[in-house]
């Protein structure tokens, strides 16, 4: 009887050894599971700030072309210089000139371009204007 007892105070005594050991390494296994979720909190905060900026500078550039459209970089001494260059382009007689425009080619007779809605057509017909006309009002703004 003396036998077994000591054998189950050993074995308890290794159980409780076992059951510290456990405890410390489960605690290590967390503080290391706590460590590695701040490192990936910090990464994720990192990749989100670079994102941003990103985007940040994306949408910067958005915004100065949309400033951009529809008007000239050049400045106004080399926009008067476009008025006197000669242009260089081969002289074609008025009947060649019409010879030498080609027919669209119909791919697909069925399909064509959308039709204007008749609400719409006084509209297209007013805005259009003469290109000469919209730089020289350019060159007044300026």
């Amino acid at each position: 009887m003396t036998d077994s007892k000591t054998y189950l105070e050993k074995v308890q005594t290794k159980l409780g050894a076992v059951t510290a050991r456990e405890k410390v390494l489960i605690q290590a296994l967390g503080e290391a599971l706590g460590e590695a979720d701040r490192c990936l909190l910090d990464d994720v905060r990192a990749l989100t700030i670079e994102h941003e900026t990103r985007r940040a500078m994306i949408l910067s550039e958005l915004q100065n072309l949309a400033s951009r459209i529809g008007t000239f970089p050049a400045g106004e001494r080399e926009m008067e210089a476009l008025d006197y260059e000669p242009l260089d382009l081969p002289y074609k007689a008025i009947g060649e000139a019409e010879q030498v425009r080609a027919e669209p080619k119909v791919v697909n007779e069925k399909v064509g371009p959308p039709a204007i809605p008749e609400t719409m057509q006084a509209e297209v017909e007013k805005s259009g204007g003469d290109w000469r006309e919209a730089l020289a009002n350019l060159r007044k703004a300026g």
